[in-house]
């Protein structure tokens, strides 16, 4: 799907997002910087979820017990955000963590269009 993003700088582009990679690559901040994704022991699903303006995927982090959680995270493409959906480390297996993105997105989109 294609977006328009409009950066701080007032740089404008159509984006296309596809893979989360495509997130990473447009994305200015430190969200996906292999540095941070070191520190937080963060992994990337490369599956996305479109909504009305919003992309949702899902991160896995590994918590201080060493145990791994996967987290639905959203990236806003008009203010080039990404923010925690819900629980942080809420889903035990991806599956379910990529069940709960695709419902999150589905229940953006208006059902009248």
């Amino acid at each position: 799907m294609n977006y328009q993003v409009k950066f701080s700088n007032g740089f404008v582009s159509n984006v296309g997002i596809y893979t989360t990679e495509d997130i990473a690559r447009i994305h200015r901040g430190y969200f996906f910087k292999p540095d941070t994704m070191k520190f937080f022991k963060s992994r990337l699903s490369s599956n996305v979820y479109h909504g009305s303006g919003v992309v949702f995927f899902v991160t896995s982090e590994t918590g201080p017990q060493g145990l791994r959680g996967f987290t639905v995270r959203k990236y806003l493409p008009n203010s080039d955000d990404v923010v925690t959906a819900g629980e942080f480390m809420a889903f035990k297996t991806l599956g379910k963590a990529k069940a709960a993105a695709r419902v999150m997105a589905a229940s953006t989109i208006d059902k009248n269009c």
